[in-house]
């Protein structure tokens, strides 16, 4: 990384067009252990800055944010999770 992408890095905001973008039907899954990532104060971040008019926050209890991607019982809970809200949103 040059010297010079620092900037840009440091000043990029990832929120900032949710309330103009992020109108369609929206699932948040976290882990319900707060940590070190963040992960948890941001997915209420954009739960609230959303304005979907169908939008779901789902904590997984007793996971933190590495543990969704690995241990089966959380994964299984985001997952199912996952499979009713597509089930409801999309169109087939």
């Amino acid at each position: 990384m040059l010297f010079i992408s620092y900037g840009n890095l440091l000043g990029f905001e990832a929120f900032n067009l949710v309330p103009e973008l992020l109108i369609q039907p929206l699932q948040i899954i976290v882990g319900g252990c707060r940590g070190t990532t963040g992960q948890y104060e941001a997915g209420r971040r954009l739960l609230n800055l959303s304005p979907a008019d169908n939008k779901d926050f789902f904590a997984v209890e007793g996971a933190g944010h590495y543990d969704m991607y690995y241990k089966p019982e959380y994964v299984k809970q985001a997952s199912d999770r996952l499979t009713a809200f597509y089930s409801k949103h999309l169109i087939i």
